[in-house]
């Protein structure tokens, strides 16, 4: 055996364990090196669940402070009407701000004025100026010289009161026009009672009917319809996003409002949340017979006497009556005993 050949195992060993040496220098600077990767993902893991946990918090503290539906709101000239339908979808809604103000004025005028106080026009200001300029006024009183309470206001001098006395002056003239050119609708729009009989005693109340109104509503509630469908559910959706608008509130004497004086007010008694449902009702252009119900919510029954209003609505199919002042319920009565006046 040559010398040459038994030297051969030796070598490679020696090759061997320098190729094993150079793996373990390899692996230990690839250990170094992932656990520098390792660290580097540690520490920016850190700071995502850090920031996570930050801008959960801020979205929670957003959504506790934020608008929800329903809610009401005025931009750029429109009214804004946001609510949830009963499958928890927001809805928005929108009616031009004119068509609220309008609203506004024929409600006023129709609850407050008589004949002998439209004479004297000079002396009537819209509420809108009445805001702006904080002056309260009797509806039954002539108020003073428009521009002793120019000068009042204005601490006594003319300095920076020119524009706001010809912006006085201006809208005082337009509302005298106003009531020239419509004196005689206004009158026509005079309070109206009717007499309704009980057991052969007569009972006189304010008739609400001339305040249902759908004008406001024709763009918006057809729509709905169609994309419910559905009579009974429809009728149930209405009933549910008027809860949602208005509250109930209790009133010392009569002062029913128009549909959209009810939706700005957020709510009213009785006969102002039946107004509305009624009014929307008729904009949904059914053939539906839509009666206001003069009712005694003691003696649903056997009437005594007349202290509440809700509506009925009759389908080709089927008669639904709607308590618009409850939140929970929507029909509590199977039957009612009273005065249905059809709107």
């Amino acid at each position: 055996m040559k010398e040459s050949d038994s030297k051969k195992p030796l070598t490679y060993s020696f090759i061997l364990c320098g190729l094993l040496i150079l793996t373990v220098i390899f692996l230990q600077n690839k250990i170094v090196m992932l656990e520098s990767e390792y660290n580097s993902l540690e520490s920016d893991n850190v700071k995502i669940t850090n920031n996570y946990q930050n801008y959960q918090k801020k979205t929670e503290e957003t959504i506790s402070t934020a608008i929800t539906p329903p809610y009401i709101y005025i931009n750029n000239q429109n009214v804004y009407i946001a609510f949830r339908q009963s499958n928890g979808n927001v809805i928005k809604w929108f009616v031009p701000f004119t068509a609220l103000n309008y609203d506004l004025q024929r409600g006023f005028f129709k609850r407050e004025f008589i004949d002998e106080e439209l004479l004297p026009l000079h002396s009537r200001y819209s509420s809108t100026l009445l805001n702006t300029l904080n002056v309260c006024f009797n509806s039954q009183i002539t108020m003073c010289n428009n521009y002793q309470i120019l000068m009042s206001l204005c601490g006594g001098g003319d300095a920076g009161c020119s524009s706001l006395r010809e912006s006085f002056q201006k809208e005082q003239d337009e509302i005298a026009v106003f009531f020239t050119q419509n004196l005689a609708e206004i009158k026509k729009e005079g309070k109206e009672y009717i007499s309704l009989e009980n057991n052969g005693n007569a009972i006189t109340v304010m008739d609400f009917r001339p305040f249902v109104d759908k004008v406001a509503f024709t763009n918006i509630i057809p729509q709905l319809y169609a994309e419910i469908g559905n009579d009974q559910q429809f009728i149930h959706e209405l009933w549910y996003i008027l809860s949602q608008l208005t509250t109930y509130s209790l009133e010392i004497k009569e002062t029913p409002k128009f549909p959209l004086e009810t939706l700005l007010s957020g709510g009213g008694d009785c006969e102002d949340t039946s107004i509305l449902l009624a009014s929307m009702l008729k904009a949904a252009n059914k053939n539906w017979k839509i009666s206001l119900v003069y009712m005694d919510s003691n003696n649903p029954i056997n009437p005594k006497n007349i202290n509440h209003v809700l509506v009925q609505v009759e389908t080709a199919s089927e008669s639904f009556f709607i308590e618009t002042t409850s939140k929970t319920q929507e029909n509590p009565y199977d039957k009612i005993v009273g005065w249905y006046l059809e709107v």
